[in-house]
Order: structure tokens, then sequence, then C-alpha cells
């Protein structure tokens, strides 16, 4: 059996058309078309058709008469008091990188300098200028833009600050 659906106003096929029987459901394609296997020998057919912006439709069809049934929706709409939405941020802006360093961290790191450790945290590299000598770079960020304080001494007169826990 097949069931063609279109606009009445505009005479459009509907896609995505919910056709509803007792045993299965089934939506219309691009061409407002809905092909229903229908099981059982029951002649008369009960099928509910839904779609979202259009008012839904009780079809009682002989399918004995006819194989195929034109259907034209009537579209609706409905003027709503109110919309909630609710959502929640990220705790950080996802342009923004942060991280606590964990003392577990440290332990791991014995042996490796201080900048070599902090190489681990997203968005921070180094620059190294000799074999035991680095610096940290942050998020492209270095020289006199970082403030590195280590043990609560500063480590040179620089603007952003590193904290490290």
């Amino acid at each position: 059996m097949k069931i063609h659906v279109t606009d009445s106003l505009t005479g459009h096929p509907i896609k995505d058309v919910h056709a509803i029987t007792a045993d299965e459901s089934f939506f219309s394609n691009e061409k407002g078309e809905i092909n229903l296997v229908l099981r059982g020998n029951n002649s008369v057919r009960t099928i509910l058709l839904t779609c979202l912006g259009y008012e839904t439709i009780l079809l009682k069809h002989d399918i004995s008469c006819s194989d195929q049934i034109e259907v034209r929706m009537k579209p609706v709409s409905q003027v709503l008091d109110e919309i909630v939405i609710r959502g929640s941020a990220p705790l950080k802006p996802a342009n923004k990188v942060g991280e606590i360093v964990q003392a577990k961290t440290f332990e791991e790191s014995v042996g490796t300098s201080l900048t070599a450790m902090l190489e681990k945290v997203n968005g921070v590299s180094s620059i190294r200028t000799g074999t035991t000598v680095s610096k940290p770079v942050i998020q492209g960020m270095s020289g006199h833009r970082i403030l590195l304080i280590n043990n609560g001494v500063s480590n040179g007169a620089q603007i952003m600050l590193l904290r490290l826990i």
C-alpha cells in the first residue's frame, strides 16, 4: 500500500510524515511517499499520520478498494507563551589553557628540569639556550611575558604568572 502526502496549501510533498499502524510505523521520503507493508488479513486499516507543523490525520482505509491514497495535510502554527533554554557553560573557555601540576608529577620528574616537567602541560613548550638553561613558552608567550615563581621566589621581572602547586 502506498500513501502520497502533500501540503494542502502548496501541493509540495512532505518529507518525514510518520505513519503509524497497529503493527509498525513508517516515514515518508523526500517525494512524500510512504510505502506501507501491511501484515494480516484485515481489509480495513487504521493509519495515524503525524508530522511536525501539520494537523494529525487518522485514516480508516479499505485496502480492497485501492492500494494508493492521496493525503493533503493542513499546516498548523502554534503561538508559544514562552521558550525556556537551559544549558551550562564550560568552567573555562575552550581557548584558555589551565592546569594544576600535582605533587605526584613533581615526584615523577625528579632529575629533570622544571621546564621539562612543565612541557607535560598542554600549551607549554620550552626554549633551550644551553645544556642546562631552558625557559618555558606558554601558548607562544615567553621571556618578559611570563612570571615564573619557584618556591615563592620570582625568576625574573616578567608579566604573566605561572603558579605551581
